[in-house]
């Protein structure tokens, strides 16, 4: 989604009288006359950075759902390494996001060894601000705009199905213990990783 476009729709639902939440709205209780809409982004990209300023002049809330471990670590998300080094090898768009779904039925660790093996070891380091994640520094700073909130989007982007009870709960807890120690505030809502393949860039063009 480009800013211009993101910038649409949000005129789109103010335009028609859409409110805008929180989770925590939907807890607390709605109107019935009322419609509304959330706004939400996955993952924890650098690159949402530009909605920030639309979502201040538009006061406009949303819920960024941050993976953690790549945060703290400033590690590119995994399917984005396979997307660049596949892409240099000229593998066509269909069978990048065909190896991107085969490896979501692993957990963290296989896909970990995996990267590793493929690419080697600085395939993980960002190579651009389109790419990256927020760093914790970034995290903090943001957790002070009052139309920002964060969620929780497991540990490793974790798909918990694949994990037992325990792994599960690791992968939620810990997360949670991040964003806490960030934010001064529990993630309000979760966000579970999911096996469809999706894009998170935000782009200005």
């Amino acid at each position: 989604m480009t800013v211009a476009q993101f910038v649409d729709l949000i005129e789109y639902f103010l335009g028609h009288n859409y409110k805008f939440i929180l989770p925590d709205d939907l807890i607390k209780g709605l109107e019935n006359n009322q419609p509304y809409a959330m706004i939400t982004f996955d993952d924890g990209y650098f690159n949402n950075m530009p909605a920030i300023e639309i979502l201040n002049k538009y006061k406009v809330p949303a819920v960024f759902f941050i993976i953690t471990r790549n945060m703290v670590e400033n590690k590119s998300y995994w399917w984005e390494v396979i997307y660049k080094y596949r892409g240099k090898q000229g593998n066509s768009q269909e069978k990048i996001e065909s190896e991107i779904m085969w490896l979501k039925a692993f957990k963290y660790h296989f896909i970990d060894d995996y990267i590793l093996k493929n690419f080697g070891m600085d395939s993980f380091k960002p190579w651009s601000d389109i790419s990256r994640p927020f760093t914790a520094a970034e995290i903090k700073e943001l957790a002070k705009n009052p139309y920002v909130s964060f969620g929780n989007h497991t540990h490793n982007h974790s798909i918990l199905t694949n994990y037992n009870k325990d792994e599960m709960k690791e992968e939620l807890s810990v997360s949670n213990k991040i964003l806490l120690e960030l934010t001064n505030t529990l993630p309000i809502a979760i966000a579970y990783p999911k096996r469809e393949f999706q894009s998170n860039s935000f782009g200005s063009n």
